[in-house]
């Protein structure tokens, strides 16, 4: 393991090496959160924390909110993982107020079920019960939002076989 750990982290190296040599920043700080997992997956948990807290503040003020919801999650699954709950509900709290501000249900989804987890292992089950609430309102709007995305692909592709069916009578009728 130690080797394959080793060898990502000179990919990981050269990745941010090329990303730094193109003024790339998105990739900078993709490849900062691999690190930080690489740290985490070693065992190194406070290069992980301060890993994951740096490229995630900086993610949200350079405005890479896909960066800044990954980083904040894995923050606060480093800080489930040791048990500090309460830090978890609040790094959770704040990431999960920029998620609805910006309309991102999918992220709105996995912090609330890390949150729900955070509070039943703190036995605050009133609080985990609003959090399940709420889960249950973002799940219900996930799934409004893929059955829309079914429905429409559904009206396309029958649009595309009526125009298919009229360019076949047209061309039978030139015949």
């Amino acid at each position: 393991k130690k080797m394959a750990y080793d060898k990502a982290k000179i990919y990981y190296d050269q990745a941010l090496k090329i990303a730094t040599d193109f003024n790339d920043l998105e990739m900078e700080l993709t490849v900062g959160l691999e690190h930080a997992k690489l740290a985490e997956a070693r065992g190194e948990y406070g290069k992980a924390f301060q890993g994951y807290e740096k490229i995630r503040n900086q993610a949200l003020e350079e405005g890479y909110t896909a960066i800044y919801f990954e980083g904040s999650l894995l923050l606060a699954k480093r800080y489930f993982e040791e048990e500090m709950y309460e830090t978890a509900n609040i790094a959770l709290s704040f990431a999960y107020i920029n998620a609805v501000d910006r309309e991102n249900l999918q992220f709105q989804k996995e912090a609330l079920e890390l949150q729900a987890r955070a509070f039943a292992k703190q036995g605050d089950y009133k609080n985990g019960y609003a959090v399940i609430t709420q889960l249950f309102q973002v799940l219900g709007q996930l799934n409004t939002k893929q059955q829309k995305a079914i429905i429409k692909e559904l009206e396309i592709q029958y649009e595309t076989l009526e125009k298919e069916k009229e360019i076949s009578k047209l061309e039978e009728g030139q015949i």
